[in-house]
């Protein structure tokens, strides 16, 4: 006993450390079981109900970080069942929140519209390049995942877009004041 009460006492800070350190990996569990489709919609406010009082919060927050980093280009439906899942927990923010969909969405669109008119371009140019060296016919498609040139391209298109989304995110980070990064 002596022993414990010559440690010092954790401050208020040190506690909440703790605490995320703690409960936020129940958090992100949670959100990849959502995004996963292991937890419906209609599910999650249950599953966040397990929780304490003390814990809740905690999970929460961290479910709600761990969903807004998952609202990215390479997997669109993932992202709009992430801007879901917020306004979910957000109810007082439903309206921004469906903005933000709507934003995010008219951005995805426009990124998959330019992405798959360089595939379009891409794809021509590899059959002609397949062509040269005498490989033909309706079967032959090029693999342009393994393409140097197209994944350039496509890292180029998604660096152009990628701002658009950040500020997306940003604005969506002001308004929701239980998302901190």
């Amino acid at each position: 006993m002596e022993r414990i009460s010559a440690l010092p006492r954790l401050t208020p800070g040190e506690i909440a450390e703790q605490k995320e350190k703690e409960y936020g990996p129940l958090g992100e569990a949670l959100c990849r079981k959502y995004l996963d489709g292991i937890v419906t919609a209609d599910k999650l406010p249950a599953e966040l109900a397990r929780y304490g009082a003390e814990q809740k919060p905690v999970v929460q927050r961290a479910l709600i970080r761990a969903l807004w980093q998952s609202i990215h280009f390479e997997d669109g439906p993932s992202a709009r069942t992430a801007l879901s899942g917020i306004a979910l927990l957000n109810g007082g923010k439903a309206a921004l929140l469906e903005e933000a969909g709507k934003s995010f969405q008219r951005v995805f669109d426009e990124f998959e519209r330019e992405k798959q008119e360089k595939l379009h371009e891409f794809s021509s140019l590899a059959n002609e390049e397949l062509k040269r060296i005498g490989v033909s016919g309706s079967a032959v498609r090029p693999n342009l995942k393994h393409h140097e040139n197209w994944q350039q391209e496509l890292g180029r298109i998604r660096q152009s877009y990628e701002p658009k989304l950040k500020d997306l995110k940003d604005r969506l980070l002001q308004e929701c004041s239980c998302i901190e990064d």
